[in-house]
């Protein structure tokens, strides 16, 4: 399948440059990070010295002709200055022809014809090594045929705002070990839950997982939207199908999240798909809803693989270099000034942002795309980015006027005079009570549920709090809601005693 080189930004082209040379020398090689590299991008370094220095130039799209004078630059810049064997690698379409002129163009340093590679190059090299492209998903998760699949499909019938999604926020995305690990988990037992605190990225896994199964193995996708039964109703024993649960548990609580016997015929389903070749299915939950609702529903409870944690990937908070990429993805594909790039990169500023306490990647990516409409000089990018960490109110304040829906915003009103703890029907009252009195449209039950799960993470952060005990099940299933006023980093915090 045609593979999507444009969506990488120049450091993800360096990863993949690094992944493809280990796989075809066997050997460990360095990449380094984003900044003044000397003509060094990765090299082998061994016994103290350099033995083979790679150089990338990322140009997708473009020709020979058009990086033409950069190359030019490049090799005034390096002339003389390695005796280790010199490559070059570029996304741009280079003939044989043109590979004769670079190494011309190269001589003073040791970059023979063979070792300038251009996209076709990179094309045999990810053949000869898929699962390269694997760890590199961005190559095939907007590919042509993909994206044909995802519009034509039933996924795309089903669940249109899914298939923007991913391809909206395509470029942001940032790899890790997890999807790997959760590609192992579902060759081996075919289901695989995926568990952690909100935001980690458990969705965003789920919905990789999901595509890339589409791409490479041709299984057919389905989505449970409200309860078990949607995966009941679309099972097909002669099909290759995968079926992706998301929330299975629910967003905020156990209250009424289940409903009549969907814990047993849950569990029914999970050990099903388990003892079928052709099926998969992915779940997604909160770690400490997972863990309490395997001990109120006694059938979770009874699933041995669930007890076991074999099915069970828990992900984990963002290393710092997860950080770093994501803050540098939105920076880049932002297409901020070089001034603005300049105000994070003297005196490695940067680090400030990505060690921030208050680093979250909603919020990243809303300073980052609102920045150009913000009336701030692009020397002042710093500055504003750090300011919005510390105190992001006059951020979501534009954004709570212009962005919001009425009833998202009177929730939010409401919330802001709580001060005790209430529970979850008291809270769809006042609600309510608010909006009759402003004379606008009533929130359903179902609406709300919807509201608290998109305002989550940005102006609401839903955690668990309080442990309640319970002489039968260990807890208890009415959950009191808490809000309290937190300014950093949300405007509100709710809090779920469960």
């Amino acid at each position: 399948m045609p593979r999507n080189y444009t969506d990488l930004s120049p450091h993800d082209f360096e990863i993949l440059t690094r992944d493809l040379l280990q796989a075809e020398f066997g050997v460990l090689m360095e990449s380094f990070p984003k900044g003044p590299d000397g003509g060094v991008d990765i090299r082998l370094h061994r016994n103290g010295e350099e033995s083979v220095v790679v150089q990338c130039k990322h140009s997708p799209g473009k020709t020979f002709s058009q990086i033409k004078g950069q190359l030019e630059s490049e090799a005034r810049k390096i002339a003389g200055r390695f005796s280790a064997r010199y490559i070059l690698v570029t996304s741009a379409s280079i003939t044989r022809a043109n590979k004769a002129e670079i190494a011309t163009m190269f001589s003073g340093v040791m970059l023979n014809e063979e070792d300038i590679l251009g996209v076709d190059d990179i094309e045999n090299l990810l053949r000869r090594h898929p699962e390269v492209e694997t760890r590199n998903f961005k190559l095939w998760i907007t590919s042509s045929a993909i994206l044909d699949f995802l519009v034509n499909s039933e996924l795309h019938r089903r669940s249109i705002r899914l298939v923007e999604k991913i391809v909206s926020r395509r470029r942001l995305y940032v790899h890790s070990e997890a999807f790997p690990a959760a590609l192992q988990i579902l060759e081996q037992h075919h289901v695989c839950v995926i568990s952690g605190e909100p935001g980690i990225g458990k969705t965003t896994l789920a919905e990789t997982l999901l595509v890339k199964l589409m791409a490479d193995h041709d299984w057919q996708p389905h989505i449970a939207s409200e309860d078990i039964s949607d995966i009941e109703r679309v099972w097909n024993p002669g099909k290759r199908q995968v079926f992706l649960y998301d929330d299975f548990l629910g967003q905020n609580s156990l209250l009424d999240n289940l409903n009549k016997n969907e814990d047993s015929r849950l569990a029914q389903v999970v050990e099903r798909v388990r003892n079928s070749d052709n099926k998969l299915l992915i779940m997604t939950t909160r770690e400490y809803i997972l863990r309490r609702a395997q001990q109120v529903y006694e059938p979770l409870h009874r699933i041995p693989s669930l007890g076991e944690g074999k099915i069970i990937l828990n992900l984990a908070y963002y290393t710092r270099e997860q950080k770093a990429r994501i803050f540098y993805n939105h920076v880049y594909f932002a297409e901020l000034s070089s001034g603005s790039h300049y105000s994070i990169l003297a005196e490695k500023r940067y680090r400030n942002i990505v060690d921030h306490p208050n680093f979250n990647p909603r919020l990243i990516e809303l300073v980052t795309s609102n920045f150009k409409r913000s009336g701030v000089t692009s020397v002042g990018f710093y500055d504003y980015v750090i300011s919005a960490l510390d105190d992001p109110s006059d951020l979501w304040e534009k954004i709570f006027q212009s962005q919001l829906s009425e009833p998202e915003r009177s929730l939010l009103l409401v919330l802001a005079t709580v001060r005790g703890q209430l529970e979850f029907g008291d809270l769809l009252r006042a609600l309510n009570f608010y909006q009759d009195s402003s004379q606008v449209s009533r929130t359903s039950r179902h609406q709300l549920r919807l509201i608290l799960k998109k305002l989550h993470g940005t102006f609401l952060n839903i955690s668990s709090d309080v442990r309640l005990d319970d002489q039968h099940n260990g807890l208890h299933p009415k959950i009191p809601l808490h809000s309290s006023v937190s300014r950093i980093p949300h405007l509100w915090t709710i809090y779920l005693n469960i």
